[in-house]
C-alpha cells in the first residue's frame, strides 16, 4: 500500500514525529499504522483504555503527594460509574481487578529502591536526526527515579493481563524511546543534569499471583547499546536504528501489510490483503 495524497504525509521540511509505540507499529504493520495514525480510522478508546487511564491517573496522585494508592480508592470508586462495561458482574469484576492493581502497585513502589521519584507522567519531545532523517520523539514516561548509584531509571505500568517473555521486554521500542530521552539530555531539569541509565522497567499490575506485580526490565543503553545478532542502520545504538528503519517506511510513505499478533485486535482486516475470508489470526 502506498499513499496516494497529493501532498506528503509529513512535509520534507519537517521533522517526523514518533512515539515509541508508533515504532513499534509502523515496523510490524505499516498499513495499520497509517490506517489508525493517519487516516484516522483507528477504534475508539474502549474500557480497557479507560480503566489503564484511571489506575494510571490514581498511581501519579499517589506518587505525587505521598500518600498510597489505597488510600485513593475514592477517586475509583466516583470515576468507576463512567466505565461502560456491558454487565454489572463485569463491571464489578473490573473494579476489583482495579483495586488489586493499585494494591500491587502500593506493595512495589514502597520497596526502597522505588522511593527516589523524579516525575510522573513526565512529557517529553526530543529532537534527534537519524540516517539523515530528522525526527521529533515524543511520549509521556509514567514515573522516573533515581536508583542507589545515581542513575536515572524509566518506568512503564502496564494494565494488561499478561506480560511478555523477558526477551520481548527487552525488545520493547516504548522503554528504548525513554532510555534515549533521557541519554540525550530530555529530562536535565528533573534529574539535575544526571543522563547515566540503570536497567528500564516495566511493571504489569494485573499479571503474576497474589500482591506482587509482574517484572521485566530492559538492560540500560549505556551497558547494551546494540543487541546482538542485528545489524545497525543509524550506527550508533539499538534504537537509533529503530527509528531510522520507522522513519523511513514514513518518508517514502510505502505502508504495506504485514501479519503479525495484533493482526487478531486490527480495526482494519477487512480488504486486507495478508486476510483470507475464514481466518482466525
Amino acid at each position: 500500500t502506498m499513499s496516494r495524497a497529493a501532498l506528503p504525509i509529513v512535509p520534507k521540511d519537517r521533522p517526523i514525529r514518533l512515539g515509541g509505540s508508533e515504532i513499534e507499529q509502523v515496523l510490524a504493520c505499516g498499513r495499520q499504522w497509517f490506517l489508525d495514525r493517519r487516516a484516522r480510522g483507528g477504534r475508539p478508546p474502549g474500557v480497557n483504555q479507560v480503566f489503564g487511564t484511571l489506575v494510571h491517573a490514581i498511581m501519579a496522585e499517589a506518587a505525587m503527594t505521598g500518600m498510597p494508592a489505597g488510600e485513593l480508592l475514592d477517586r475509583l470508586d466516583e470515576a468507576w460509574p463512567g466505565i461502560a462495561y456491558p454487565a454489572r458482574w463485569q463491571s464489578r469484576a473490573e473494579l476489583e481487578s482495579a483495586r488489586l492493581a493499585l494494591a500491587r502497585y502500593d506493595s512495589w513502589s514502597q520497596s526502597p529502591d522505588h522511593r527516589r521519584v523524579l516525575g510522573v507522567e513526565t512529557r517529553f519531545e526530543l529532537p534527534l536526526t537519524v540516517d539523515g532523517q530528522d525526527v521529533v520523539l515524543v511520549g509521556t514516561v509514567d514515573r522516573l527515579e533515581l536508583d542507589d548509584q545515581e542513575r536515572v531509571r524509566v518506568i512503564d505500568f502496564k494494565t494488561s493481563r499478561s506480560a511478555p517473555t523477558k526477551e520481548q521486554a527487552a525488545g520493547m521500542d516504548q522503554l528504548g524511546v525513554y532510555q534515549l530521552a533521557v541519554r540525550l539530555g530530555a529530562f536535565d531539569e528533573l534529574a539535575e543534569g544526571r543522563r547515566q541509565l540503570a536497567d528500564a522497567q516495566v511493571v504489569y499490575l494485573r499479571a503474576g499471583q497474589g500482591t506482587a506485580p509482574v517484572e521485566r526490565y530492559q538492560p540500560s543503553l549505556d551497558v547494551l547499546p546494540q543487541r546482538s545478532g542485528e545489524p545497525s542502520v543509524a550506527g550508533q545504538t539499538w534504537v537509533h536504528d529503530r527509528v531510522a528503519r520507522a522513519a523511513a517506511v514514513i518518508s517514502a510513505e510505502e505502508f504495506h501489510a504485514s501479519p503479525h499478533p495484533g493482526c487478531r485486535y486490527c480495526a482494519h482486516a477487512l480488504g486486507c490483503p495478508t486476510q483470507q475470508m475464514g481466518d482466525e489470526q
